[in-house]
């Protein structure tokens, strides 16, 4: 319904610019969360008549969806292995294994080898997955065998909807989003931790000519090739530091719910166990509304990893992280700024 403002809102995001106001106006807190609770209602309620308007198309492969949120249909479904699956079973031992494993996942990983081996995975959707995929995977539903698999799978499902990750060309694949600049590789924290930053305000999802898979497919790249820097590093547990850099964010221009929660999604179960630590900065007012709703979104194991600094956090950066001489002036280092490029990164590999 249009709601005669100057800009583009979907319903949830116009719900969510009222909840803002209501915070700006001091509004009880009781007031707030109920009318909080009944947005989280209305996004439930807008992806089930988005699944049910999909499962009523008769085009049988337009059932089919993008949305890293459903699992597609395919050889992993359950059931009786065929013929052609016999390479799936393949017996694998400890000795093929190349990382050092923690004990409470060394049979969950070898029985995930078993059930789907590498060769599988690279016939089935272009990915060489290593050892650490399948650790990191384990790590994630510690080490339950069938929800590290599910997991996993669908991560494979994913790769096979967007197409090989590894084979992607930026310019080509999602010239649009790249030109957001919006993701840099911005040093080594001391631990070993290649650092990200991620400015926010570069990111307007409605302004993207294609939309949000190439969004999806700009993240995907991104993270994909910032955990190869981070395991490519000596002695690194392959894991990575984001800042989200808010200044500039609005409302109005930059919140999106369906990115928003892509964006988690990504983050959470299709590179799970890459983040270290989450920074966000120069956090404006208005949103402290929209990461009250996005927050329920995140697992307990992400939560604890997001640390919001608001603008002085300079400091904080340099005792924790980086050195002044890998930080960027702009966050109170000295260092010079890093190249915006996607090819940046792979330097380092």
């Amino acid at each position: 319904m249009p709601l005669g403002l100057p800009f583009h809102l979907d319903q949830p995001s116009a719900a969510l610019l009222f909840l803002t106001f209501l915070q700006l106006v001091g509004a009880p807190s009781e007031l707030f969360n109920v009318l909080l609770a009944l947005l989280w209602i209305m996004i439930a309620l807008q992806r089930l008549n988005r699944s049910f308007s999909s499962l009523s198309r008769k085009d049988a492969p337009s059932q089919q969806t993008n949305s890293v949120y459903h699992t597609a249909q395919s050889e992993f479904d359950d059931g009786e292995p065929s013929a052609d699956d016999h390479h799936k079973s393949r017996p694998v031992t400890t000795a093929t294994l190349q990382v050092s494993l923690d004990g409470p996942y060394l049979d969950t990983v070898t029985r995930m080898l078993q059930d789907l081996s590498p060769q599988y995975i690279l016939e089935y959707c272009g990915w060489r997955v290593t050892d650490r995929d399948y650790l990191r995977f384990a790590k994630a539903r510690n080490g339950r065998l069938k929800d590290a698999l599910k997991l996993i799978k669908e991560h494979v499902e994913f790769r096979r909807t967007y197409g090989p990750i590894e084979n992607m060309r930026p310019h080509e694949d999602f010239p649009h989003a790249l030109a957001s600049k919006a993701w840099k590789f911005a040093g080594v924290t001391r631990c070993g931790h290649p650092f990200a930053v991620f400015k926010a305000k570069n990111i307007v999802p409605k302004d993207i000519h294609g939309g949000l898979t190439e969004y999806i497919k700009y993240l995907a790249y991104n993270l994909d090739s910032l955990g190869k820097t981070a395991d490519s590093i000596p002695g690194s547990d392959g894991k990575l530091v984001v800042l989200i850099d808010l200044e500039g964010w609005s409302v109005s221009r930059n919140a999106d719910m369906s990115f928003a929660r892509q964006f988690i999604r990504l983050a959470q179960d299709e590179f799970p166990e890459r983040l270290y630590a989450g920074i966000l900065v120069n956090c404006p007012f208005v949103f402290t509304a929209f990461w009250r709703v996005m927050k329920p979104c995140l697992d307990s194991q992400t939560k604890e990893k997001i640390d919001i600094l608001g603008a002085d956090f300079h400091d904080t950066l340099v005792s924790r992280f980086l050195d002044k001489e890998q930080l960027e002036a702009e966050y109170g280092g000295t260092h010079r700024p890093y190249p915006d490029t996607v090819e940046h990164t792979m330097t380092f590999l």
